[in-house]
Formats: C-alpha cells, structure tokens, sequence
C-alpha cells in the first residue's frame, strides 16, 4: 500500500474533494486526520473512513488560532 505508515492532515475535509482524497489516502493505507468546521458532517465522514482504513476527526476553524493549537496537539502525540 503506497501510503502505509504515513499520516495525513487535510482541513475541510467533511465532503467534495476533501473527502475522496481522504477516502482514498485512509483504503492505501494512510492513518488520517480529518478536520472541519461542520462538525455533524466531519464526524460522519470520519466515521465512513474509519471502517476503509482509519480516520480522526477535530473540529477546525481555520481563522482560530485555539482550533489550530488543538490540531497541533493531536498531531504531535
């Protein structure tokens, strides 16, 4: 699988392009993180991926400078 092992951080990922992509990233192998400022829509999606491959979701306004400490946070642990 061309993208085990790796991690993926994509923002306004809960539907369109966002989405396929991590569709995609998480059935080769990918583990994901999915961010969104539609939280019903993001956790939904999140949840679809989880069962291809793997998927976190965090709410994220990106003109939040509090919503990006939390996105660095989870993806430094």
């Amino acid at each position: 699988m061309f993208m085990q092992g790796k991690a993926v951080f994509v923002s306004i990922a809960a539907r369109g392009q966002g989405a396929a992509q991590a569709r995609r990233m998480a059935a080769e192998g990918a583990a994901y993180l999915l961010t969104e400022i539609l939280d019903a829509t993001g956790k939904e999606t999140a949840a679809g991926i989880a069962e291809a491959g793997g998927a976190d979701f965090l709410h994220l306004n990106v003109r939040e400078n509090d919503d990006w400490e939390a996105v660095d946070c989870a993806l430094t642990v």
